[in-house]
């Protein structure tokens, strides 16, 4: 081992949900009572948009706004359910 450097086991980089994305079924578990209803194509094309919203939020910024990310996905899986507005 180097000077000032600790030991790993492991590291993993995923470049905005190329390896890891959420898990639609979870999500799904989540947003149900809300009476969103999203399949699981659409709820990993919402996690897209809301990286893209994360990613707009943060252009002048270095941290990421995770708000924008969370109402961009909601939005996206709202309009690809059959909940209403409302409800949602």
């Amino acid at each position: 081992m180097m000077d000032g450097v600790s030991d790993f086991d492991a590291v993993l980089f995923d470049a905005g949900g190329v390896l890891l994305l959420p898990a639609p079924r979870e999500i799904r578990r989540i947003l149900e009572p809300y009476g969103a209803t999203a399949g699981d194509d659409a709820l990993v094309r919402a996690h897209f948009a809301a990286a893209h919203a994360m990613d707009r939020a943060r252009a002048d910024g270095d941290s990421a706004d995770w708000r924008a990310y969370h109402r961009s996905y909601a939005r996206s899986a709202w309009r690809c359910s059959r909940a209403t507005r409302r409800e949602f």
